[in-house]
C-alpha cells in the first residue's frame, strides 16, 4: 500500500514538473496601449487605457517586403521588357542626300574699259556686244565714235551679270575686226586693248 502511494506521489511530481516546463516554453504576449491618430492613449468608458496584443515589426516588415518585392519585380520586369524592346530596334541608314558645297556665281555689276591705241589719230566707230554664259545670242551696245590718239578710253557698262562673259569689239573705219575678250566670273572689269587684223594674224602664229 505504501508503495502505491509513493508511486502516485512520484507521478504527481513528474506531471507537475512537465506542466511547469510547458508553461515556461510558451512565449509571453506583450500588451500595448492603443493610441489615437494624435498619439494620445484611448480610454474606455471607465477611463482605463485600452490595451491590445502588440503586433511584431517582423510581420509588418515581412508583408511590406513581400509587397515591395512584388512591386519592384514587376517594375523591373516591365522596365527590362521596355528597354529590351527599344534595344532591339535597328538603326535605319541615313539616306538624306547631303548638300554639296559648291560656290554658285553671283550677279555683279560688270564694266569693260577699252583703251584706244595710237593709230594716226584715225577716227572710227566702235561696235561692241557681250554674251554671258547660257545666252544664245550677243547683246549689242550703243555704237561709239572714237579717235585712235593713244590716250582715249571708252567705258562699256554691261549691267548686272553672273558667270563668265565674252565681250566682242570691232571698229568701223580701221582694220580692227572681231576682237574677243573674256571676263571671268570672279572679276567685274576687264581692260581691253584692241588689235588690228594683221596683229591678230601674227598672234595666231
Amino acid at each position: 500500500m505504501k508503495k502505491r502511494v509513493i508511486i502516485a506521489l512520484l507521478l504527481a511530481v513528474v506531471m507537475l514538473f512537465g506542466f511547469t516546463a510547458c508553461k515556461q516554453k510558451e512565449s509571453p504576449v506583450d500588451m500595448v496601449t492603443v493610441t489615437d491618430e494624435n498619439g494620445e492613449p484611448v480610454t474606455d468608458e471607465n477611463g482605463n487605457a485600452v490595451t491590445q496584443p502588440a503586433t511584431t515589426n517582423a510581420s509588418a516588415d515581412t508583408d511590406t517586403g513581400t509587397t515591395a518585392g512584388g512591386s519592384s519585380g514587376g517594375s523591373a520586369g516591365g522596365s527590362g521588357s521596355g528597354s529590351g524592346g527599344s534595344s532591339q530596334e535597328t538603326t535605319k541608314p541615313d539616306t538624306t542626300k547631303k548638300d554639296e558645297t559648291t560656290t554658285k556665281p553671283k550677279k555683279r555689276e560688270v564694266t569693260a574699259t577699252v583703251e584706244l591705241p595710237f593709230y594716226n589719230n584715225t577716227k572710227a566707230v566702235m561696235h561692241s556686244a557681250y554674251k554671258a554664259d547660257g545666252d544664245s545670242k550677243y547683246t549689242y551696245l550703243d555704237d561709239v565714235d572714237v579717235v585712235f590718239d593713244g590716250d582715249s578710253t571708252v567705258e562699256l557698262e554691261l549691267g548686272k551679270i553672273k558667270g563668265d562673259i565674252t565681250v566682242w569689239v570691232e571698229f568701223e573705219g580701221v582694220d580692227i575686226k572681231d576682237n574677243y575678250f573674256v571676263i571671268t566670273a570672279d572679276k567685274d572689269n576687264i581692260v581691253i586693248t584692241p588689235v588690228t587684223s594683221i596683229e591678230q594674224f601674227w598672234d595666231m602664229d
